[in-house]
């Protein structure tokens, strides 16, 4: 069972802009996303799906989106992977909605992009 405590976790920037390269001229978003940003290529189809990725100032929700050089990509919100060195935990006060011996369900700010991941502890 998970204690009463939850802890987050500060990750890199929140903002982050890229020009694309010659080599991924013609290739997907989100295959340039996940080069380019470091991340896996869900976590890219993931962020542009949810309206995250714009592509020289143009807001793109499909991740089959051709990129060429040089446009320039940008993220309103993108967590990447984080070394432990990286995470400096800190508790925070959340509401816990039902507790369970399986799992719980607490109160979270909504929508997908929240940029101090939280982190359960047991």
């Amino acid at each position: 069972m998970f204690a009463d405590t939850v802890k987050d976790a500060q990750l890199a920037d929140v903002e982050q802009t890229w020009t694309v390269p010659e080599e991924l001229t013609n290739q997907r978003l989100d295959k340039a996303i996940s080069v380019l940003a470091e991340i896996s290529r869900s976590q890219a189809k993931f962020a542009i799906e949810a309206g995250q990725i714009s592509v020289d100032g143009k807001l793109i929700t499909s991740a089959r989106h051709a990129v060429s050089a040089p446009q320039r990509l940008s993220a309103a919100c993108l967590a990447r992977a984080v070394s432990n060195e990286e995470i400096v935990p800190r508790a925070i006060a959340l509401e816990f909605i039902a507790k369970y011996p399986e799992f719980f369900v607490i109160a979270k700010p909504p929508g997908p992009c929240y940029n101090q991941p939280m982190l359960l502890m047991r």
